[in-house]
């Protein structure tokens, strides 16, 4: 569980340097239109998102992935896609974005996200570290988790 959470913080503070590079407000992501959204797609075993990416995770025959994919309409896909693409085109680093794209478009294995994950600086990937960055993000992202999912994350080690 842990790591979910922490791909998923990383994710959300992946979102949160986007929308701030692009001029928005970053506290965007933790609201309901944002936090909410990704925990849902990312958490719920009904979504297709979530579905896709289990069936990555499990290393299922690529030929059973590739047959969900055509009968399925996976909104992550093309999100992903065009968020990589905008980001190359506007200089953003998005170090997890970039490895879910090579592993939708380019085939690459989901081992090149783990040790992405479980690099030693992995949890610097957007300059933070459990003992520093927002806390009041933080905060948030600890009290959703536990009301939501029941469990008791704590913001020091989010």
């Amino acid at each position: 569980m842990a790591s979910r959470f922490l791909f998923l913080t990383e994710a959300i503070y992946e979102i949160r340097d986007l929308i701030k590079n692009l001029g928005g407000n970053e506290n965007t992501v933790i609201s309901y239109a944002g936090i909410d959204d990704i925990m849902m797609t990312c958490t719920s075993k009904e979504s297709r998102n979530y579905t896709l990416g289990s069936m990555i995770g499990k290393r299922l025959d690529s030929n059973e992935i590739n047959e969900y994919k055509s009968k399925t309409t996976i909104e992550g896909l093309g999100t992903s896609e065009a968020i990589y693409k905008l980001a190359k085109i506007k200089n953003i680093d998005l170090p997890i974005t970039r490895v879910i794209y090579s592993i939708l478009y380019e085939n690459k294995d989901i081992e090149e996200l783990i040790r992405l994950l479980n690099e030693e600086d992995s949890i610097k990937l957007h300059g933070y570290t459990s003992s520093d960055g927002s806390i009041e993000v933080r905060e948030k992202i600890a009290d959703y988790l536990n009301k939501t999912y029941g469990t008791t994350e704590s913001a020091k080690y989010i």
